[in-house]
């Protein structure tokens, strides 16, 4: 039976391996990535299986034993902090105070170049936590790398997502522990909250077609 110590601490030090695999992740792709045309309403169709993937990942027993695994009982983490700004990118009205005190206009013009780069990078980095727990978040990895594929990043990570699937069932089974389920909680609630921006984005582009 594991100790009130050992779940308090152990989703921290997950959390440590998961900045670790993060960090690998990035440093190892381009520093900027280029897209060509980007087919939006397909990016759109992607979108919206790869949220309804994550909402299934969310009802599994070994995200849902033992806890209440819901974004409004568990403290969300925004792993992509520091690393991304899709919100801020990928806003239409960019009419914010930061807009008005800076006095750079074309700094706050809508750019969908940046706003694919930085969905890229959501989807990156959500890629390389989820492939510890492949099990259960397969065919959300594969959504990712579909939407990779569609957005023409020039780094998807394929490698990454092979290699986290010769994972034996045993493996995880073993690994899939309380601690490991609050984490998985937690990236799936947070990477929810991130698709549900990425769909909301898609869906303007592509009833606007910029």
């Amino acid at each position: 039976m594991l100790s009130l110590e050992a779940v308090a601490w152990t989703p921290r030090l997950w959390n440590v391996v998961v900045f670790l695999t993060i960090s690998l992740h990035l440093s190892s792709g381009t520093p900027t990535e280029k897209h060509q045309k980007v087919d939006v309403r397909y990016c759109l169709n992607i979108s919206k299986d790869l949220l309804n993937e994550v909402k299934e990942s969310l009802r599994h027993p070994d995200v849902t034993g033992g806890f209440n695994c819901t974004d409004n009982v568990i403290v969300l983490e925004d792993f992509t902090q520091n690393h991304t700004s899709t919100v801020w990118t990928c806003s239409p009205v960019q009419e914010s105070g930061r807009c008005e005190k800076s006095g750079d206009s074309h700094g706050c013009r809508f750019s969908p170049e940046q706003c694919y780069q930085n969905i890229t990078a959501d989807l990156q980095i959500y890629q390389a936590m989820l492939q510890d727990f492949i099990r259960i978040t397969g065919k959300v990895c594969k959504h990712i790398q579909d939407l990779l594929k569609a957005l023409n990043s020039d780094s998807t990570y394929e490698e990454a997502y092979v290699d986290g699937g010769s994972t034996t069932e045993d493996e995880e089974i073993h690994t899939i522990e309380f601690p490991q389920r609050m984490v998985l909680c937690n990236i799936l609630q947070a990477f929810k909250l991130r698709t549900i921006t990425i769909n909301r984005v898609m869906n303007y582009l592509n009833e606007t077609q910029l």
